[in-house]
């Protein structure tokens, strides 16, 4: 759970530095649903 939450951060920083690309925002929905999984 913990993992998961310091990589969702992570994935929204790097989408921060490049924002305006769809691509980092649909990564950033990805990993939020594994997450979530994971944390069921």
């Amino acid at each position: 759970m913990i993992v998961g939450i310091a990589v969702s951060l992570d994935i929204q920083e790097t989408t921060s530095r490049n924002s305006g690309s769809a691509i980092n925002l649909l990564l950033v929905i990805k990993t939020l649903k594994l997450v979530k999984r994971w944390e069921m």
